[in-house]
């Protein structure tokens, strides 16, 4: 690179590899809470949890890289699958009137 040429950015070829997973991992847990409070279930919900629980723990691991920017969403989704909802309670379903 010469004197005049513009300096560029130097950017990865790919996203990193964790960024992605935690994505997925994310979607997951949300699409299987989803299913929870939708449909009453509890293998969804346990799916969730477990899911939630995996990305914890990758934001643990991999600490202070991507970690950082993964484990506010890691508590917020783990604390989001503890307590989704299975049934709704009896009163709220019953139409007065």
């Amino acid at each position: 690179m010469g004197v005049d040429e513009p300096a560029q950015a130097v950017r990865p070829a790919v996203e990193p590899l964790g960024g992605r997973i935690s994505d997925v991992i994310s979607a997951l847990v949300w699409l299987a809470l989803h299913i929870a409070c939708r449909n009453d279930s509890r293998a969804a919900r346990a799916l969730g949890l477990a899911a939630a629980s995996i990305l914890l723990v990758f934001a643990i691991l991999t600490g202070f890289t991507i970690g950082t920017f993964v484990l506010p969403g890691a508590v917020a989704l783990t604390v989001a699958a503890a307590l989704t909802p299975l049934a709704a309670p009896a009163h709220t379903c019953a139409r007065k009137g």
